[in-house]
């Protein structure tokens, strides 16, 4: 059974108005007036006040707290008009601040707010760190918006357009919660990036990939330089797998989880499998080499154009190891792959980039 409230005196007045102000020590809690969040704001205020069991009655008196200049002006000048209330006094301050044009612009501002002005805004930011930076942008825009465009279902359509058209999130639009803080780590997650240690890794140069004819299938030649582990990585400890079939199945067990992230410069620097000369036994996973970016990376690529199931021309400039790389197009990518009972497996890829 819930105890009765202590009745209020004038004399708890002080009381209660010194807790308020301690609330409100930072100036960023106050309303301003022009280009601030009146209802956000006011809807704080209202709760410091019954969180410190101010009557509805005394509200007036401890308004003053909450606001600063040129807001705690207007306050200070109708304060004590005729008939002048607590909700009189919010009525006042959305006419002098919140017209028309305020509205308009703020719809505006809200709009324009993008997950690639953000990125071009904090080149410094991670990818993920730009992500929270857009949330808590709209968050605070929104703030000022009617009561239609601050609900989650606005949210979410907002946060989907301010990310549509950018690569890296097609994993998180293409499926995306309902539940906006699942959506929003989902897009998190989209652009998360893992640096890979090239530390343990060594390069073999052409001359020595042309001693070994099995790197060559058909008219196709690999990259002029390959990079393989000889110790460990986060993506897979070459060595220990003496067949390629235990390293497709050490890269399918990778797929359940979090896959590795690689920037494009390093994208451009890795081969999908070691041929059967370094591998050593048969079989062969991939009906011929190829380049690899597993599911969990930014972009996946391919140096062969016949690859593609489907194809759009789509021009990008990547900027890799050697300088600037042209991708001409992007599409979908069809793997052969064998698995470990010596069947097929057909893996289709979406959204892999060509590379000249």
């Amino acid at each position: 059974m819930n105890e009765p409230k202590t009745p209020f005196s004038m004399d708890d007045l002080p009381r209660i108005l010194g807790n308020i102000s301690k609330m409100y020590q930072t100036e960023d809690k106050k309303y301003n007036g022009w280009n601030d969040s009146l209802d956000y704001k006011m809807d704080m205020y209202k709760d410091i006040c019954d969180i410190n069991q101010c009557p509805l009655d005394r509200r007036m008196d401890g308004l003053i707290l909450a606001l600063k200049e040129p807001a705690l002006g207007e306050f200070r000048a109708h304060r004590h008009d005729v008939g002048m209330t607590f909700d009189g006094m919010i009525n006042h301050f959305r006419g002098c601040y919140e017209g028309i044009d305020f509205k308009r612009s703020e719809l505006q501002a809200w709009h324009t707010i993008s997950y690639k002005l953000n990125k071009e805004q904090n080149q410094k930011r991670p990818p993920s760190g730009c992500v929270v930076i857009l949330v808590d942008a709209l968050n605070a825009k929104r703030r000022s918006l009617d009561l239609s465009q601050r609900t989650d279902d606005a949210m979410h359509t907002r946060l989907t357009n301010a990310c549509w058209g950018i690569p890296e999130f097609q994993s998180a639009l293409s499926d995306p919660s309902s539940h906006l803080p699942t959506f929003i780590n989902q897009l998190k997650m989209a652009v998360k990036e893992v640096k890979v240690d090239l530390s343990n890794w060594q390069s073999m140069d052409q001359s020595k990939l042309d001693k070994m004819s099995e790197w060559v299938t058909g008219n196709t030649k690999a990259a002029n330089s390959i990079m393989y582990n000889c110790e460990t990585t986060p993506q897979l400890v070459i060595t220990n797998y003496q067949t390629s079939a235990e390293m497709w199945r050490a890269l399918e067990q990778a797929y359940e989880g979090t896959g590795i992230v690689v920037q494009h410069q390093e994208l451009i620097r890795f081969v999908t499998f070691l041929p059967k000369a370094l591998t050593k036994n048969e079989p062969h996973i991939l009906v011929k080499d190829r380049w690899l970016a597993d599911s969990g990376a930014d972009t996946m690529i391919t140096n062969q154009f016949s690859d593609f199931l489907e194809y759009t021309v789509d021009q990008l400039e990547i900027q890799g190891a050697g300088g600037i790389t042209l991708s001409p197009g992007v599409g979908t990518v069809q793997l052969n792959v064998a698995l470990t009972n010596g069947t097929m497996r057909q893996i289709n890829l979406s959204n892999v980039r060509y590379l000249l």
